[in-house]
């Protein structure tokens, strides 16, 4: 049996189209599967309106949270995607998202001449910008080597902390929220934690898991 459970489009960091990223788990012949987008579930949406088959899918939502004063990342499984609740908390995470992103452009122009403004690295697809289209444009204009090396510097997850940034909802809160859905609860890449202390104390939290493969 063929499962992925975290696969994303290009309504956050992805690069398909929904359709098209079904269509590629339908030929790899997975059994199970969930679109986990960076705090939107709008790739559900466009799955809709072309009135695919979407058997075998457990719909799901990577959401961004905060906890002890870092960002981490919890996979929520068996949602109710059309949820009044949900929708309106990830509305909420896309709107502090986009603050975010405009706070670290500026500090990349202030660090190494960074020219481009937010309309020209985000996708217009795109509902959740993150670090990573940062990385890709930081990358296309050989700023950095590779993307991993912008992650290591100037994305590092200590350069976000000097900035100060808008926090993500807590983690205790989103929990609570995706309790109330009936969802199941995973920490998403564990291996960005410092120490398996950290991880177990964020397990400790009532997560139902967490992710084998970072």
């Amino acid at each position: 049996m063929r499962t992925d459970l975290h696969l994303h489009s290009d309504r956050s960091d992805g690069w398909d189209h929904p359709d098209a990223l079904l269509a590629e788990l339908r030929r790899r012949r997975l059994s199970w599967w969930s679109i986990c987008d960076h705090d939107t579930v709008r790739a559900y949406d466009d799955l809709r309106t072309v009135d695919a088959d979407l058997s075998g899918l457990i719909p799901g939502v990577e959401l961004s949270v905060s906890y002890e004063g870092q960002e981490i990342h919890i996979l929520a499984l068996g949602i109710d995607v059309d949820a009044p609740d949900l929708r309106r908390l990830l509305a909420a995470q896309q709107d502090v998202r986009r603050r975010r992103i405009v706070a670290i452009i500026e500090s990349l122009k202030r660090r190494c001449g960074w020219e481009l403004e937010r309309a020209q690295i985000i996708p217009e697809r795109s509902d959740s910008p993150s670090r990573s289209h940062l990385a890709l444009a930081l990358l296309r204009a050989g700023l950095v080597p590779h993307m991993t090396a912008a992650f290591a510097d100037l994305l590092s997850a200590d350069s976000l902390i000097a900035l100060d940034l808008e926090p993500f909802i807590p983690v205790s809160e989103a929990l609570a929220c995706m309790r109330a859905l009936g969802a199941v609860c995973l920490l998403a890449h564990p291996c960005t934690l410092p120490t398996n202390e950290a991880v177990n104390r964020v397990m400790d939290l009532g997560l139902d898991g967490l992710e084998l493969r970072c």
